[in-house]
């Protein structure tokens, strides 16, 4: 979906960074009709056993410095023209905040206290939790520390940038490690590692909903969905089954309200996530 909206609507060079395996003949011939370069890592990221979006990390080493970069997740889908990406100061790191604050006020000031990060300060509430107070009528959690997801983001024109980055994922592994935590449930992985590299830089600019626009904006009046310009893909997980039954409430009945369908507690859940 990715290659297919960006030869519509994206400007520049698209390149699929691959860690390791081989991409199936039919596939690579779909990228390379849509335009896109396939960039080949020989092994995996060396942190991708404990995260494997770590993976993304690998993209950035094979860029020459000169030119920007935006970094796209793979379930992220351009509707129009992504050409205020250009306008975005390119001294700054741009990123928008997350739908949800992963790690707590405890563990933060341990981290901190023990690798020395400085998370950038500015109060904020998580896109996702904000709909769901809201909802539940209560006051949504406010935060200090800017945490960041990585699902867009623009690079500065700073050969600094991608040290910082690597520099605190091996210091964010090693954190994680010491403590017995698990990379996804406790920091969100990567998504930990740049809000203490956007900390160390300190030149931040907050991505226009637009850019990285959510359903939670579209719930919440910032945006409206004509005005989205990329987007990631609507999902839901689970970490004890694959099936709907599985999924937590009241998320499905306010996806199925809004959609104006019916959701199925039968199928399997990519079944449910197209049916909503």
């Amino acid at each position: 979906m990715l290659a297919a909206s960006w030869s519509r609507y994206g400007s520049g060079r698209l390149e699929f960074h691959l860690p390791g395996g081989a991409v199936p003949a039919g596939l690579a011939a779909i990228w390379r009709d849509f335009g896109v370069e396939i960039c080949r890592h020989p092994a995996r990221h060396p942190l991708a056993h404990r995260a494997p979006t770590y993976n993304k990390l690998l993209a950035i080493d094979a860029v020459p410095e000169q030119e920007r970069l935006v970094l796209l997740d793979n379930d992220v889908i351009l509707t129009g023209p992504p050409g205020a990406l250009a306008g975005i100061g390119a001294g700054n790191v741009s990123a928008s905040v997350a739908d949800l604050a992963r790690i707590s006020p405890e563990c933060l000031e341990t981290l901190e206290a023990e690798t020395g990060a400085r998370l950038l300060r500015s109060p904020w509430s998580p896109w996702k939790e904000v709909s769901l107070a809201r909802v539940a009528g209560r006051p949504a959690p406010r935060y200090e520390a800017l945490y960041f997801n990585s699902g867009v983001v623009v690079f500065p024109e700073d050969e600094t940038w991608p040290g910082l980055w690597h520099r605190r994922t091996r210091e964010l592994s090693d954190f994680l490690a010491a403590h017995g935590l698990k990379d996804r449930a406790a920091v969100g992985s990567d998504q930990m590692s740049l809000s203490m590299a956007v900390g160390d830089f300190g030149a931040f600019e907050h991505l226009p909903p637009a850019l990285h626009y959510k359903v939670f904006n579209f719930w919440e009046g910032h945006l409206p969905a004509s005005g989205k310009g990329i987007f990631p893909r609507m999902r839901f997980r689970s970490s004890t089954s694959s099936r709907c039954g599985a999924m937590p409430r009241p998320c499905p009945r306010r996806i199925a309200s809004i959609s104006g369908r019916c959701c199925t507690n039968t199928g399997p859940i990519s079944c449910w996530t197209r049916r909503c």
